[in-house]
């Protein structure tokens, strides 16, 4: 089986964002194949949202709405899972367009460093989650991997397997059911998040958001009374015990208590 690690970037047409990581790569000597993302918003527009959108699932798991751009994102991950599977890449590393990836990873490709089966493996996380403080690896002298003991959310930069991307499809059925990052359940479906530490890519949007106004526009941006009413440090103090009490699970507003958690 071919060891060698392919390279995804997930990018929509046009996007601003996209050069700065091409020229990155080129710097690096990586070879990558562009994956155009699914437009979400024209999928609104055109009210064929249904094709790759399964609400029901998505608000049993998160207890709420997606915006159309938030959905095209999510499916756009799941249409290079689709290109990994059809296309028997054993193992892939997927950028979004908004990352910028350390010398490292070039080093890392060049090793053929792969993950194994149930695993998926982010460069670079979001300060939600927890890991375990011993490495279970440690690679390239001292890059440390670290699984993660519950969900560790990011999805712009990270490696996964044909193995994997398969079993990701298989759970969503190939439609966005929640978040990009992650639509399985670690536990139920045994598939373990983990990162390297140090990081090896950090976020680089340039202040670009391609969801957040769409989903402000879409969705609206409402603010219940007390985050209107109250000084932001006493809200924020309030949510504390008021999530830690699980009063949202308890009244019902969030069905799914493993993405409560």
């Amino acid at each position: 089986m071919n060891n060698n690690i392919k390279v995804f970037i997930i990018s929509l047409k046009g996007s601003k964002r996209l050069p700065i990581l091409k020229k990155r790569l080129k710097q690096l000597k990586i070879k990558f194949t562009i994956i155009n993302g699914v437009n979400g918003i024209k999928y609104y527009k055109q009210k064929k949202l249904h094709l790759i959108f399964d609400k029901n699932k998505t608000l049993k798991n998160i207890n709420r709405n997606m915006s159309p751009s938030e959905i095209g994102a999510a499916a756009s991950h799941i249409k290079t899972y689709k290109h990994i599977v059809k296309n028997n890449i054993n193992q892939a590393i997927i950028f979004e367009d908004d990352v910028y990836p350390s010398i490292k990873i070039g080093e890392w490709i060049k090793k053929k460093i792969n993950v194994n089966n149930d695993k998926i493996l982010s460069f670079y996380a979001y300060p939600s989650g927890f890991f375990k403080k011993k490495p279970e690896r440690v690679v390239l002298n001292s890059i440390g991997i670290h699984n993660g003991v519950t969900h560790l959310y990011n999805n712009s930069c990270y490696q996964i397997n044909k193995f994997t991307a398969k079993k990701i499809l298989k759970i969503t059925r190939g439609k966005v059911i929640g978040y990009a990052d992650w639509p399985f359940n670690t536990i139920q479906h045994n598939i373990t998040c983990s990162v390297t530490l140090p990081y090896m890519a950090i976020p680089n949007d340039r202040g670009m958001s391609y969801l957040s106004s769409s989903r402000d526009k879409i969705l609206g941006n409402k603010k219940n009374f007390f985050k209107k009413n109250l000084p932001e440090i006493f809200y924020k103090k309030l949510l504390i015990p008021f999530y830690l009490l699980f009063i949202p699970f308890l009244f019902r507003k969030y069905k799914n208590f493993y993405f409560y958690k």
